[in-house]
């Protein structure tokens, strides 16, 4: 799908979202996560919003995003949409632009870490005993 590249609204800003038309958004409703791709370049995982219908052949993302895509404001480019896996999701979230949600998924990492290793120390006592 060949897109024009546009600036992201105020609100998008350091928030790793891209803003696509729903007829180019594979079926991925509004809201999901995808690597979006340059064809023959890089890719990334953004959160996918919708666009209106005026702004159909227009893709917006913000300054991060951009870079890394390496692509340039005003300028066409062939991109692809790909679902992605939790485990992608999950290295995403803990990788985000966005320092809250950044901050919110290392906690919630670390607490599953701590509740693995809480599991483990009230197992290990079952089995050394005889």
């Amino acid at each position: 799908m060949k897109l024009t590249v546009k600036p992201a609204f105020d609100f998008d800003n350091y928030k790793d979202t891209i803003r696509i038309h729903s007829t180019y958004r594979n079926g991925l409703r509004s809201g999901r996560l995808a690597k979006v791709s340059v064809v023959g370049g890089l890719n990334t995982i953004v959160v996918v919003r919708g666009l209106s219908d005026e702004d159909s052949e227009l893709i917006r993302m913000d300054l991060e995003t951009r870079r890394r895509l390496q692509v340039s404001l005003e300028k066409e480019y062939d991109f692809t949409l790909r679902r992605i896996w939790p485990w992608q999701a999950l290295k995403w979230a803990c990788r985000s632009s966005d320092p809250a949600l950044r901050v919110a998924t290392w906690i919630a990492v670390l607490s599953f870490m701590l509740g693995l290793l809480s599991i483990v120390l009230s197992i290990i006592p079952f089995l050394t005993k005889r």
